[in-house]
């Protein structure tokens, strides 16, 4: 029996804008932070050039650097991504941010494993390049638990989910190119500060955005709570169910009670009259 988790220091996040504020504990830290894209041809499509996400991603390849990032990029073919992520740095025709490449030969591999007599698998031996303009070395990459299939893993130890499908974007509400440009010309040394006030700033203009029309009508039902009228007045006064208001009250991060102190100037105090 196993349990579908993560180990300490390991996120699964489906979007930048879930990225940089995991980017601002690791810069804290002085650390490094590995991002791990899976099925990468998905969303980094040559013919998706145009789209936020192809776009977002390819200013983003060109920064990492200074949020302390690297990115793997996992595919099964390469060729349909764009140049931008498929070319190294040195390409002599088409530059693009790709610093090392592994890859897989069989045909290759299966001549290494005869020459040398190895008792290994052909998916053992990744071809390593990290230059347009070198060779590729074979290197054997160990097996890990991360490779076992749950049915075999022993107490603690972790496997991927290579069956899973995955997705990449840039984040419902996020402004990427907002964010460049607040942490854009910073110092390295006040880029986490840059980072935490562009996400509480953020934060801030979306509790903006729901005071419409529904937020509105809420705020002044919570207040009219506060004061000590009743939920079935409340009500009736707005042609709202009881149930709903309160829910509704909740989902907007509303009290939903009466305030009873003294400093509650407007509240509704019942008064008894004596003959």
């Amino acid at each position: 029996r196993f349990v579908t988790d993560y180990p300490e220091g390991v996120h699964h996040i489906v979007s930048l804008k879930e990225l940089f504020p995991i980017a601002a504990e690791v810069l804290e830290k002085n650390e490094n932070l590995l991002l791990i894209l899976d099925e990468a041809q998905n969303f980094l499509l040559g013919e998706h050039n145009g789209t936020p996400t192809v776009t977002s991603m390819k200013t983003f390849m060109g920064i990492i650097r200074k949020f302390n990032i690297s990115v793997w990029l996992l595919s099964p073919v390469t060729k349909n991504m764009g140049p931008a992520f498929r070319n190294f740095i040195d390409d002599p025709d088409n530059p693009g941010n790709v610093s090392v490449l592994w890859d897989r030969h069989e045909d290759f591999a299966r001549k290494i494993i005869r020459k040398h007599n190895l008792n290994i698998d052909t998916r053992d031996i990744i071809f390593m390049k990290y230059s347009a303009l070198e060779r590729a070395e074979a290197t054997i990459i160990p097996k890990l638990s991360w490779t076992t299939p749950p049915d075999k893993l022993k107490e603690g130890e972790f496997c991927y989910d290579h069956k899973a499908s995955a997705e990449f974007s840039v984040g419902d509400g996020f402004d990427f190119k907002a964010f460049i440009s607040a942490t854009g010309n910073v110092s390295s040394f006040d880029m986490v500060d840059a980072i935490r006030n562009f996400y509480r700033d953020m934060k801030e203009t979306e509790a903006e955005e729901l005071k419409g029309p529904e937020g509105i009508l809420l705020a002044a039902a919570s207040r009219i709570k506060s004061m000590g009228l009743t939920d079935e007045s409340i009500s009736r006064a707005f042609g709202i169910p009881v149930t709903t208001l309160r829910r509704k009250a909740e989902e907007y991060g509303l009290s939903w009670a009466v305030d009873k102190s003294e400093k509650n100037i407007d509240r509704y105090k019942r008064v008894k009259t004596v003959e």
